[in-house]
């Protein structure tokens, strides 16, 4: 009776185990069997063949796209994490004035679409925005170009500093602060805490937001395509999206090989991501009722930082 308790107990998990499993390969299964057509699903002259994979690979827009995808990528990590961390450690075990307002503000681009937040960008630093017209009557010229591949992947890291600041203040919530509290003991400035103490503690955390950031840089789609477009930049997302207009036919078991690419490269991505789940147990600090962080002094008398804050 207690065995046929249990399974009907587990009966509600296994079904929707089984829906989610469906909802989400199911269509993988499908793009991955149309990459391997000659032809769209719905077409009568569809054949297997390797047509699509050969195509996008003999296509020079597919280098440039996956180049740009990887240095997107890539720039997008080296900005966010560091300013994710920073603030991280400033919200979190620091007394920063107005940080119950300030938290708020910094989780605002996660809820909004990075095209709104493209087109935001346009109006304020575009070829006409307010900051551009600005700097042309104060030095003559535009010192940017909004379009660049450059200007791009330093915006895509500032809308992305987010979801950093949201693994590692997560993980800095949940370490105990003894080490950090001997750190200081023995004369260590907050910033030789943070950069030496803190942040080292919460590494996996920091590991693991970089594997994801690395992930969401290469699927980001709104940004690059407001942003790409008007000079030709454009990435795997992007390259996909264009792949109709470019032939002017339906050209899904070209599109479905691109997603096959995509999918290839994020399956290490999710595998490293797992490894570092399994380590992170390594960096767990105790702490009982009696480790209550102290919050480390921001500023001094005048509402800036104190000297203190710096090494020497």
């Amino acid at each position: 009776m207690n065995v046929l308790r249990r399974k009907w107990q587990g009966l509600p998990r296994g079904v929707v185990v089984c829906i989610t499993a469906l909802v989400i390969y199911v269509p993988l299964l499908f793009i991955v069997v149309q990459s391997f057509l000659s032809a769209p699903f719905f077409s009568r002259s569809k054949s297997w063949s390797l047509e699509a994979f050969a195509f996008i690979f003999t296509d020079p827009d597919f280098y440039l796209a996956l180049r740009s995808g990887f240095i997107l990528a890539f720039g997008l990590v080296i900005i966010a994490i560091p300013l994710g961390g920073i603030l991280a450690f400033l919200m979190v075990r620091t007394d920063l004035p107005g940080r119950r307002i300030i938290e708020p503000l910094i989780l605002v681009p996660i809820f909004v679409s990075p095209m709104v937040l493209g087109f935001g960008y346009v109006v304020a630093a575009g070829p006409v925005g307010f900051f551009s017209q600005w700097a042309q009557q104060l030095i003559g010229f535009v010192p940017w170009n909004i379009y660049s591949m450059f200007s791009i992947v330093v915006i895509a890291g500032l809308t992305h500093v987010p979801h950093a600041y949201l693994y590692i203040s997560s993980a800095l919530r949940s370490v105990g602060s003894d080490v950090e509290e001997a750190a200081r003991t023995v004369g260590a400035t907050p910033l030789q805490v943070m950069t030496s103490v803190s942040l080292p503690m919460v590494r996996p955390s920091i590991l693991y937001a970089c594997v994801l950031l690395f992930f969401l840089g290469l699927e980001v789609f709104g940004l690059m395509l407001v942003l790409g477009d008007p000079e030709g930049n454009m990435v795997l997302a992007t390259y996909l999206y264009k792949l109709t207009n470019k032939l002017g036919t339906p050209s899904y078991h070209l599109m479905a090989a691109v997603a096959v690419v995509l999918i290839c490269i994020t399956i290490p991505l999710v595998m490293l991501q797992r490894r570092l789940m399994r380590t992170a147990n390594r960096f767990v600090t105790m702490k009982g009722k009696a480790s209550q962080a102290r919050a480390l002094r921001w500023a001094n008398g005048a509402g800036w930082p104190g000297r203190w804050w710096w090494p020497g």
